[in-house]
């Protein structure tokens, strides 16, 4: 192995085994997680001059772990483009049922309220993560191209603020009918169109619209 390449998996065993403690609800110690890398406290330092800047590194490996996992979503070209943004939401309320109860615990979350360069970081990602959708959803002919940009993202933003609430979370994946009733609202609204069932004269929510 090169020495950049191991350079680099050494930066990422770190980062792993931060994320690791985290998840154990375990104390962020520098030694422990040297020790988990398989390198020396001293070593470590070479990669990350302080805590800080090694939690800050997880926060970010977060980050790309969920823009990864959402570009794998809406690559699925074959799966119609409803049924991915059930994937899509599935994974964003287990994600935040996961971290939601957590977050005064965790570090990462410490780190982040309190760093702007963290905060700028997240919102540069998120746009694009947004975009990646709309642009699927458009792809697809499910998202009217007449709606801009920024509206739909504000639109998304508005909808998974709902999900910051652990509780309304639970009420709607504990509630099949509610769940799906949701999920229809939200891409009727993303939809950008009304789109009518032709037999009975009733919103159809999953349809394709027909876009002018």
């Amino acid at each position: 192995m090169k020495r950049e390449e191991k350079k680099a998996l050494t930066r990422q065993q770190l980062i792993k085994a931060t994320l690791a403690a985290i998840a154990n609800e375990e104390d962020i110690e520098l030694k422990n997680i040297a020790r988990a890398a398989g390198i020396s406290v001293v070593t470590l330092y070479k990669y990350f001059p302080s805590k800080q800047a090694l939690l800050e590194q997880a926060a970010i490996f977060q980050f790309e772990i969920i823009a990864n996992h959402v570009q794998e979503i809406m690559n699925q070209t074959e799966i119609d483009f409803p049924v991915r943004m059930d994937q899509f939401h599935t994974f964003l309320a287990d994600y935040h049922m996961r971290y939601a109860n957590s977050d005064k615990n965790n570090p990462i979350y410490d780190i982040f309220v309190n760093s702007p360069i963290l905060q700028a970081e997240y919102r540069t990602r998120l746009a694009a993560l947004w975009q990646i959708i709309i642009d699927a959803g458009r792809d697809a002919g499910y998202i009217n191209r007449t709606i801009s940009d920024t509206a739909l993202r504000l639109y998304i933003e508005m909808y998974l603020s709902y999900f910051h609430d652990p509780d309304k979370i639970a009420l709607v994946r504990s509630t099949p009918k509610l769940d799906e009733e949701f999920d229809a609202l939200f891409f009727f609204g993303l939809a950008g169109t009304v789109t009518r069932n032709e037999t009975d004269n009733t919103l159809d929510f999953f349809k394709k619209p027909k876009h002018s």
